[in-house]
């Protein structure tokens, strides 16, 4: 029987979408979760999204926002997600705050024999450097698979003998799509293969809540279109 490891990435306090995605998660029997950072940022409910993400990840890393939300360092942030993210910072409660400063920047970790390196952007600059599918036979990684988030895109490409994986985004697709986004990693005995799954949920709602909540108009809207 096959072993799965789940990969999840970029939930930016979107807890609609989170909870859509914790739905598939328990169809697809995952045996572990892996995260690639941003738990928060962007979106009206960080503190639920970082104590759903506790109990649920077995392996993640911090991204940009936790970081910028934790420090307060919005350098090279536009103004928009600027606003968005100091909302954020308004009401993270402490307990998030510690989860949050205790995630790591790399992690390596093995999954049924694979080597697994998972850092938010590029072993180069972990939490900063977006990783487009183009250029993802630039990269050089000491691992079977390397697990990247950051540019809200999907993909798997095999790079030089290991594969490099994007679950895409939880919380704000950017590809067209406005579907949440995961992956999942089977093992069955020296095999590999992965799956890119989308799930549905309430777009609409959440725009309206977002906005309600006194989040930016673009940030809200944007989730409709998957950008």
């Amino acid at each position: 029987m096959a072993k799965r490891l789940a990969l999840l990435a970029d939930i930016h306090s979107n807890l609609p979408a989170l909870k859509a995605v914790l739905v598939r998660l328990e169809q697809v029997n995952a045996d572990e979760v892996a995260f690639a950072g941003d738990l928060v940022g962007y979106y009206p409910w960080p503190n639920e999204v970082v104590f759903a993400g506790k109990r649920i990840f077995d392996h993640a890393v911090m991204g940009n926002h936790d970081y910028s939300i934790l420090t307060g360092d919005f350098r090279g942030y536009n103004p928009i997600a600027t606003q968005a993210d100091q909302l954020n910072v308004k009401v993270m409660r402490k307990e998030a705050l510690n989860y949050l400063s205790s995630l790591k920047i790399t992690d390596e970790f093995y999954f049924e024999g694979f080597k697994i390196l998972m850092v938010h952007g590029s072993p180069d600059n972990p939490l900063f450097q977006y990783v487009y599918p183009e250029y993802a036979d630039s990269l050089k990684a000491d691992c079977d698979v390397l697990v990247l988030g950051h540019t809200h895109i999907q993909f798997v490409k095999k790079v030089r003998g290991f594969y490099v994986v994007n679950p895409g985004s939880v919380g704000q697709p950017r590809d067209g799509n406005p579907s949440p986004a995961l992956a999942v990693m089977n093992v069955k005995g020296n095999e590999l293969s992965f799956e890119l799954i989308r799930v549905a949920y309430n777009v609409e709602t959440t725009i309206k809540d977002t906005l309600d909540f006194g989040y930016p108009n673009f940030i809200a809207e944007r989730l409709r279109f998957g950008m």
